[in-house]
């Protein structure tokens, strides 16, 4: 594992409360997909409290399937009206 040379502009518990929206995401996310009857399982750890993180080891929150077809669901924290896939999490997927 790299060790990052470089001092973070975020103290510890400010970047765990970017986690905050995410965990809302997450929660109701999850429920809509079980109300929606859409299978699913979780794929990626939660990785905020590990000191550093491998660049490209990110994964998919979820994997879900519905009518035989398989799809990535990773939760974030962002307040977009957008949806977004993120490159990393699908190449290390694949």
């Amino acid at each position: 594992m790299k060790t990052l040379d470089f001092k973070p502009k975020k103290s510890k518990e400010d970047f765990r409360k970017n986690y905050k929206l995410h965990d809302l995401a997450e929660y109701h996310g999850k429920n809509l997909l079980t109300q929606w009857g859409i299978d699913f399982e979780d794929f990626g750890k939660d990785k905020r409290y590990e000191k550093v993180w491998e660049k490209g080891e990110d994964k998919p929150d979820i994997i879900a399937e519905l009518n035989g077809k398989k799809f990535l669901i990773d939760w974030k924290g962002k307040t977009k009206e957008v949806f977004w896939v993120n490159k990393r999490a699908i190449d290390s997927y694949l």
